[in-house]
């Protein structure tokens, strides 16, 4: 059974931290890698939708700067070690 991921779609489930206003999750690339990406649901974009704040090639990257809580960053690690990241 193959497995085929589109360009955009999650690659994870997203984990919400900073009492709910920020979220990240792994993305799907078009060079079939893995993206990770941070969004203030308080910001949102030019078309309604959470903004984008950050996006990096690994989760301690695009969290750098942020404060989570021990159990926020116990489910960052979860959701990374599914899809292979340490």
């Amino acid at each position: 059974m193959t497995t085929t991921t589109t360009a955009g779609s999650l690659a994870t489930s997203k984990v919400t931290f900073g009492e709910s206003r920020y979220a990240i999750a792994g993305v799907h690339t078009r060079f079939g890698e893995i993206a990770w990406f941070v969004w203030d649901a308080e910001q949102p974009d030019e078309n309604g939708m959470p903004d984008v704040i950050r996006q990096a090639m690994h989760p301690g990257v695009a969290l750098h700067g942020f404060r989570l809580t021990r159990a926020e960053m116990r489910q960052v690690d979860r959701i990374a070690a599914k899809v292979g990241v340490r």
